[in-house]
């Protein structure tokens, strides 16, 4: 069984928001299905949407206290099993005790608003990956589909990540902040949940240039699992298509650019494996793509390394 590093979930906000808990539950991740897949670190993502909070009345500053609330607490239910890891010292620590490890992330610099010290906070609370856009515009950056880069405020988030050694997530952003981020951050940057835009032309996606230039500078890719991002007008994501965007990526990457960011809980379609429980499945198919040393690197090794090198 490989071990699975994934760099990207929105379980923590589905099991607030349904009221439904780690435990078990009928989404793609719960704790009998981490296990069952082989996990042995998981991104649970707090998801800001600024609409969503608009809509509740709540900052989203406000709604990230109130989702990492529930991050402690399912934490504290589930603690023989599951546990926060804030470095690859504690992942590696919780793997030798048989303990998945959760690290926080956040989708969306909203929560920062203007307030450069509140990244400060974030990483007290464990946070360690920042999504510096989600589709919407903000204070630091143009998102994807926009024509615009990093604002004034975003090139500082980028250099106060750098210093804090908080992992700079360019999925969502915009063309041309991607480019920006990467020249500006000292530090290889990650793109947690995101394909290859040659394959499906849709702006959340990288092109090949984007690509190259991600793996030169020691980035990763968390490879997307959302049918819509794999192939164009599709409802339902094929372990082919993964094979397929997983190749190019590596193709225009390189293999140490290659990781898994998959969406669970944040996509809606179904998928031919079903649910992280079927990952194995999924895995033993790209065998056919790629060698047991290169799926190692994809599993776990490209997430850990880059993680480590914050």
């Amino acid at each position: 069984m490989y071990p699975i590093f994934d760099l990207h979930c929105d379980t923590i906000l589905k099991c607030e928001e349904k009221k439904l808990p780690l435990s078990q539950n009928t989404f793609h991740i719960d704790i009998g299905k981490l296990r069952a897949g082989g996990a042995c670190a998981q991104c649970f993502a707090v998801f800001i949407d600024k609409e969503a909070c608009l809509c509740r009345k709540e900052t989203p500053y406000e709604k990230y206290q109130r989702v990492l609330s529930r991050f402690y607490e399912e934490l504290e239910l589930n603690a023989s099993e599951i546990v926060q890891a804030r470095d690859m010292h504690e992942v590696r620590e919780n793997a030798r005790q048989r303990k998945i490890s959760a690290i926080l992330t956040v989708e969306g610099g909203e929560v920062l608003g203007t307030e450069l010290g509140r990244l400060e906070q974030l990483y007290r609370d464990g946070v360690r990956l920042l999504t510096l856009t989600w589709n919407y515009e903000n204070e630091i950056a143009d998102a994807n589909g926009g024509n615009g880069g990093l604002k004034p405020f975003g090139y500082m988030v980028v250099e106060r990540m750098n210093e804090l050694g908080m992992l700079i997530d360019v999925s969502h952003l915009s063309d041309k902040g991607f480019y920006e981020v990467l020249r500006h951050s000292k530090k290889p940057v990650v793109a947690s949940h995101s394909c290859a835009r040659a394959l499906c032309d849709h702006s959340r996606n990288l092109t090949d240039e984007m690509l190259h230039a991600l793996g030169e500078q020691g980035g990763v890719v968390g490879l997307n699992f959302y049918s819509r991002f794999l192939r164009k007008d599709s409802n339902y994501a094929t372990m082919e298509q993964v094979r397929k965007h997983a190749r190019h990526i590596v193709d225009h990457a390189g293999i140490e650019a290659l990781a898994l960011g998959s969406d669970f809980d944040g996509i809606t379609c179904e998928l031919e494996w079903k649910d992280y429980g079927g990952m194995q499945k999924l895995l033993s198919y790209l065998e056919q793509e790629f060698s047991p040393d290169e799926l190692e690197k994809i599993c776990y090794r490209n997430a850990g390394r880059i993680f480590e090198e914050q």
